[in-house]
């Protein structure tokens, strides 16, 4: 038992070779402003809602 842990905590189960880190894109996608349903007005409107109330 103790040779398994010391075995899974060296490393030594681990494959020699890493698969390639996945594509990251360049930036976020383009959305058309037809059909974004959120406008700067929800926006301002959400903000305005979550001040805090004395």
């Amino acid at each position: 038992m103790a040779r398994h842990r010391q075995s899974v905590f060296s490393g030594a189960t681990l494959p020699t070779t890493r698969l390639t880190a996945p594509h990251i894109p360049q930036g976020p996608h383009p959305v058309t402003p037809d059909v974004c349903p959120i406008t700067e007005n929800t926006i301002r409107y959400a903000l305005l809602r979550r001040l805090p109330r004395r």
